[in-house]
């Protein structure tokens, strides 16, 4: 009479095929993991941008470092990188160097706020026309029906000077009303506070308009 119990051998075996497929498991669900921590997230940029405008920044005046106050009450809201009307760009997202940072300030926000990886980044993010140019087909050029999402960029042009601009991220969108509202670095809200972050808000129809001298061109996005 043959026994119907498995033999030694087969329940090695079955032993071994059971623990395999619990290692390939807990390496699948541990990849995944890592994959949903590390990929670029529109919220994590949206909440960094935001709590850039909204807490103290260390700034450099005269060789002497400071950290800013924010002016959450006036509108449009800002965070005065500087005192008594200076304007050295020397600042946290400049590594304290007296150079232009809207787009410092944009790359920060991508980077330690979304975990952007340096492959999504225009090669020189300094510089506000590069997120225009040299994104690829993630620039998208303004078009009333074509919204932003929140963590991207929008691209100005100096009215006459094709180079030079602005940036800023996109840190609200309603898509019923059409309204957004954005958050820039190397901004102002008066002639006198000219190294602030500030926050605009504004119809997405209107975006041609959104800034004096200057020409809204699109946005960059994340993918």
């Amino acid at each position: 009479m043959h026994s119907t119990k498995p033999t030694s051998a087969i329940r090695r075996l079955a032993t071994g095929f059971t623990a395999a497929l619990a290692v390939l498991s807990l390496t699948t669900t541990a990849a995944h993991a890592t994959e949903a921590v590390s990929a670029p997230s529109r919220q994590r940029i949206m909440n960094w941008t935001v709590s850039s405008l909204e807490n103290g920044q260390r700034y450099q005046v005269d060789g002497v470092r400071y950290t800013s106050t924010p002016n959450l009450t006036h509108s449009p809201r800002y965070n005065y990188l500087g005192r008594n009307g200076s304007n050295e760009n020397r600042n946290v997202y400049t590594g304290f160097a007296s150079i232009e940072w809207c787009g410092l300030f944009a790359k920060s926000m991508w980077t330690i706020g979304g975990q952007v990886t340096n492959t999504q980044l225009p090669s020189n993010p300094a510089s506000s026309q590069a997120w225009r140019t040299d994104v690829g087909n993630r620039f998208h050029t303004f078009r009333t029906s074509d919204l932003p999402e929140i963590g991207d960029v929008l691209v100005w042009t100096n009215d006459g000077d094709s180079a030079h601009g602005h940036v800023a991220v996109v840190t609200s969108v309603n898509p019923t009303t059409g309204m957004i509202n954005w958050i820039g670095g190397n901004d102002s809200v008066s002639s006198t506070t000219r190294d602030s972050i500030v926050e605009h808000r504004a119809a997405w129809r209107n975006m041609e308009s959104s800034m004096s001298g200057k020409d809204f061109r699109g946005f960059a996005s994340i993918y």
